[in-house]
């Protein structure tokens, strides 16, 4: 038997207008990327009036019940790709399974991330009763995820909704994981199995620090937002911490899987426990550049 599946989901870039004047009434428009073709399904935004609407499939949108004034008009159309393929078949008295998983964001906002998981199961049925089952797996995510938010005045104001605040953020994150387990089935109803397993992880965070007031006789590399507003900005400092974490974790777990009726019910039963012949490794670091 064979298995073969395959899905993609695909859009584009982010971008925003120049200050226009808009008339009473409503906003009618087209939007054009730059290839100058129509994009459709992009957002259009009105962030002062907290008004927006979707570009048609020709590229065309309207806005309603705008009142008289100045506006910005920001437009914004996201870039996100899913696609996975798996494959699967049998050979005699075995089988496996492999499924890959690619994801990726452009300008989800000021988010992008890359993301790809491999996973591999193989199974051997080795007499009527038992049963031996190997398990891999890789995962790997590189973004650009920060711990800065915006202060209420520069949420309020709008103007920093699409900007990445903290452009040198960066989480790096690897896992490696693998386990064999093995089923004894000793009846239709009781079986037990064994797994031995072991995973190591990494997790590299770099953010660079900052302040939400500046504080005296610290020198900044740059500000985000109105330093003269109270609260309006962010103040960066010149350095940068790498929170870093890395585990490696093996273990040992049997269960055992029982059905049975005691008068008219059905129960069930999972027992078990889990061993760990040597502690989980763990190591965590924070360097400042």
């Amino acid at each position: 038997m064979t298995a073969l599946s395959f899905l993609i989901i695909s859009l584009t870039f982010l971008y925003a207008t120049e200050t226009e004047t808009v008339s009473a009434g409503s906003v009618d428009g087209i939007v054009f990327n730059d290839e100058n073709k129509t994009l459709a399904y992009a957002h259009v935004a009105l962030p002062e009036l907290n008004k927006g609407t979707i570009t048609r499939r020709d590229g065309t949108f309207s806005l309603d019940n705008v009142p008289v004034g100045e506006y910005r008009i920001l437009i914004s159309h996201v870039g996100y790709l899913t696609s996975r393929v798996g494959y699967g078949n049998t050979v005699g008295n075995s089988g496996f399974q492999v499924t890959y998983l690619h994801r990726r964001a452009d300008k989800v906002g000021p988010l992008n991330f890359h993301l790809n998981d491999l996973n591999a199961r193989w199974k051997l049925v080795m007499g009527q009763r038992s049963v031996l089952g190997i398990k891999m797996s890789i995962y790997d995510e590189l973004s650009n995820a920060t711990y800065v938010g915006l202060t209420q005045p520069m949420f309020e104001s709008g103007l920093y909704d699409f900007k990445q605040l903290a452009p040198d953020d960066e989480l790096d994150i690897r896992r490696y994981s693998a386990s064999v387990s093995h089923d004894y089935f000793f009846s239709d109803h009781v079986h037990l199995r064994t797994t031995a397993y072991a995973y190591t992880t990494r997790r590299n965070w770099s953010r660079q620090d900052f302040d939400n007031q500046p504080a005296a006789g610290r020198e900044y590399r740059r500000v985000a937002g109105n330093p003269d507003e109270p609260f309006g900005a962010i103040w960066f400092r010149e350095g940068t911490g790498n929170r870093n974490r890395e585990f490696e974790v093996v273990g040992f777990e049997p269960r055992i899987s029982a059905r049975f009726h005691l008068g008219e019910h059905r129960n069930e039963l999972d027992a078990g426990f889990r061993l760990r012949p040597l502690p989980p490794a763990f190591r965590s670091t924070r360097i400042a550049c």
